[in-house]
């Protein structure tokens, strides 16, 4: 395993009830985890679609973006071991699944000279799950980052989290908001994003169901390099607007905050997604 970067320690402490089953609790929860990421992450961003198997050629490259204690990425180094599986995140990764993945770039995503910058138009697959488009002060800039280390005929899969809550909101604001992302997307990446309210169920807490939007697309190609994310983002600020940050929906340990975000043109529309 290669190492990029200064990890900023420990893992924060995330929410018990999105800590799924511990990777440490032993072979049969281990098992069980990997099945769990194998049926959630693969089955549901890509439905009928055979897995993301299908998606990542031999010797192909997957990102995942914001990748926690490294668990995730594990578990896909495992199902796909003839592809390179990158984990992009802040803090240390477990040692039993950092000795699994081929590298770890330790980086708030993106960051001059780092991941982006190694990797822009070279991925095949590009996954992320409650990572920076979730924690990001402005997740339209996370995911122009995100886009831009995609190759041709790639994939990209991103799960972020919502309020789970009546009304049930997204960090990309209401339906108009959405509307206004896709337009800005189609327009500089030709890419058609689909924003899929998904509903998981905890399975520490039983009964209890996680509201989460699924962000995916199949990607043609694009001609940026890592110099156009800057004009790209300025871009997305005059075009979609910059977010104000509202109340904090969660906090962890101080490291990371899911705020609220108050986009320009949701102001009088409804802001709840349907679920």
């Amino acid at each position: 395993m290669k190492v990029y970067g200064k990890s900023l320690g420990p893992q924060p402490g995330w929410p018990s009830t999105r800590t799924l089953i511990p990777f440490e609790k032993g072979p049969k929860n281990t098992s069980q985890y990997h099945e769990f990421n194998n049926n959630w992450l693969l089955n549901l961003r890509f439905p009928n679609e055979g897995g993301l198997q299908n998606f990542v050629r031999s010797g192909g490259t997957l990102i995942d973006v914001g990748c926690g204690a490294g668990y995730t990425a594990a578990a896909l180094k495992e199902g796909l071991p003839n592809v390179k599986v990158i984990g992009i995140g802040a803090h240390d990764l477990d040692p039993r699944a950092a000795q699994k993945v081929d590298e770890v770039w330790y980086e708030y995503f993106p960051q001059p000279d780092g991941a982006l910058t190694a990797y822009t138009g070279r991925a095949d697959a590009v996954i992320e799950t409650y990572g920076a488009v979730t924690y990001s002060e402005n997740p339209v800039h996370a995911l122009i980052a995100e886009l831009l280390l995609l190759g041709p005929n790639s994939t990209y899969s991103c799960i972020t989290s919502t309020t789970g809550q009546d009304p049930c909101l997204s960090v990309f604001g209401g339906q108009k908001n959405l509307d206004r992302v896709k337009s800005f997307f189609i327009k500089h990446f030709h890419v058609n994003l689909s924003f899929v309210p998904t509903k998981i169920e905890s399975l520490v807490t039983p009964g209890k169901v996680f509201t989460d939007l699924l962000v995916r697309c199949r990607f043609a190609s694009h001609t940026y390099t890592r110099e156009d994310f800057e004009t790209l983002c300025t871009l997305a600020d005059e075009e979609i607007g910059i977010p104000t940050l509202g109340k904090v929906w969660y906090k962890a340990d101080g490291s990371f905050a899911i705020q609220e975000k108050h986009w320009p043109c949701d102001e009088g529309n409804p802001l709840e997604i349907t679920i």
